[in-house]
């Protein structure tokens, strides 16, 4: 179980599916990974690059769909959960690329952060356990951290071209919190 694999949607799909689990070749599996995947939950683990080159969010998302009954709408708060938090992880956790500059100033950024193998090479864990009524979602960075609510207390303008990740996780979550220093996110969701 949760034998490290090349990151390729394949292996990701297919792990997801038969396991529940997917390590990413060179990465350990955690405590919290295995703990979530032995009780019957779901889980990631995997570099930068490959959180921010795969469709980890829609994988985790379908897998938890067939997995457990989640309505519609749950399904919906679960993917922009997972979307925005597994982007925070990469961007602001892993790459600290922060908010301020342009949309091309950003993607130049990420690139440059990408093609530093130390920083493509950080990882990135993603954890969803059923839990009452709902799921648990953890997702982890190797970032610095952040503080939850003085984030929360910035507003983001109209014009804006990122910086409303947490606000999005806010207003479709049942509880946010953070751990681990602000590295680990934790959401609660109802189904």
């Amino acid at each position: 179980m949760l034998e490290p694999l090349d990151a390729t949607a394949e292996n990701l799909v297919r792990e997801l599916t038969c396991t529940g689990g997917f390590v990413e070749a060179g990465l350990t599996a955690t405590p919290r990974l295995v703990a979530a995947v032995t009780a019957g939950g779901l889980g990631v683990l995997t570099t930068t690059r490959a959180a921010h080159a795969l469709p980890v969010a829609s994988r985790l998302t379908t897998s938890a769909t067939a997995k457990w009954p989640l309505s519609e709408d749950g399904r919906r708060r679960l993917d922009i959960v997972l979307h925005e938090a597994i982007a925070n992880a990469v961007l602001h956790g892993n790459l600290a690329i922060g908010t301020t500059s342009s949309l091309a100033e950003r993607f130049d950024r990420i690139d440059a952060c990408l093609a530093d193998p130390t920083r493509a090479a950080l990882p990135v864990e993603v954890t969803l356990l059923p839990c009452p009524g709902g799921v648990v979602v953890t997702v982890c960075d190797a970032g610095g951290g952040f503080d939850l609510a003085a984030a929360l207390g910035r507003i983001a303008s109209v014009e804006a071209q990122s910086g409303r990740g947490l606000e999005l996780i806010r207003a479709v979550a049942l509880t946010l919190a953070t751990e681990d220093g602000g590295r680990t996110l934790r959401v609660t969701l109802a189904n």
